[in-house]
């Protein structure tokens, strides 16, 4: 399709899937323009949100790489595709909802930031999602690209940290609208959310290398957090009968979550863990 419809593209057909961070580090060194778009092919661009992230790139020399504010219609999600680098302290507050409640506070400061609440004005931030992540190409020659540390997920985290480590700022531009239909591109295969949880825990003990203590708090935080979240979805299918079996589907979503970090942690080994989890 992409030969015969759009025969200007330089396509590269790879045998396997090797993976997010491979498969863009193979395109990177090809790239010759100012900047370089990270795009998932489930996205929808919102009309001159690509226009803007450029505009704002050149009038902003210190910015090594903007997104947009990115909206999870399917899944009607708060979160915005961007947000702080995880620590202990903010994965508790995540997990427990007070990042939720009090989203303006330094303080109980988590890992997302959320729509109405930070889209309000363009916004310095530690990382942005790679599903819409546009790249000055000084800053890829500089820093080279993507982690092949994880086959997918955690990647974008870690690739943004780099950049702040380098001098570059990272910002997140609301007025550039692009749509994410979340998990349209990882539906296909049944260990994608194993590899996120994977990905998420093994990016924890790398930027962070905590003692053992530290890294069992996190553990705990994140199984206990996902289960009460999965029991307030249960309960929430009482009280709404209507949506009922949208609240037990996330009830066994966050279930199944919590499961799943429970075996990585207690060391459980599994095909689709990332090299270092």
């Amino acid at each position: 399709m992409v030969r015969e419809n759009f025969p200007q593209v330089r396509l590269i057909e790879n045998q396997n899937n090797v993976g997010f961070a491979a498969a863009n580090n193979q395109i990177f060194p090809q790239c010759s323009a100012e900047f370089v778009l990270l795009l998932n092919s489930d996205t929808v661009i919102i009309d001159k949100a690509l226009q803007i992230l450029v505009d704002f790139m050149r009038a902003n020399r210190e910015a090594g790489a903007v997104g947009p504010r990115l909206l999870h219609p399917r899944l009607k999600m708060r979160v915005l595709g961007c947000g702080h680098q995880p620590t202990l302290w903010r994965e508790f507050n995540h997990q427990f909802g007070l990042s939720r409640l009090f989203p303006r506070s330094r303080f109980f400061r988590g890992i997302y930031l959320f729509v109405n609440v930070h889209d309000d004005k363009v916004r310095e931030v530690e990382w942005i999602s790679g599903a819409v992540l546009l790249v000055r190409n000084d800053v890829i020659k500089t820093i080279g690209g993507l982690s092949e540390r994880w086959f997918m997920y955690a990647e974008d985290m870690e690739w943004c940290h780099r950049m702040q480590l380098a001098g570059w700022k990272l910002y997140s531009v609301p007025s550039a609208v692009v749509e994410h239909h979340l998990s349209a591109s990882t539906k296909q295969s049944k260990n994608a959310h194993v590899m996120s949880i994977a990905a998420g825990r093994s990016y924890f003990v790398h930027s962070q290398n905590p003692s053992v203590l530290k890294l069992f708090l996190f553990d705990l935080v994140t199984i206990v957090g996902m289960l009460l979240r999965a029991t307030g979805f249960f309960l929430r299918s009482l009280t709404d009968p209507h949506h009922a079996d949208m609240w037990r589907s996330r009830a066994r979503l966050f279930a199944r979550y919590a499961s799943t970090h429970l075996r990585i942690a207690t060391g459980e080994k599994s095909s689709v863990n990332s090299t270092d989890a």
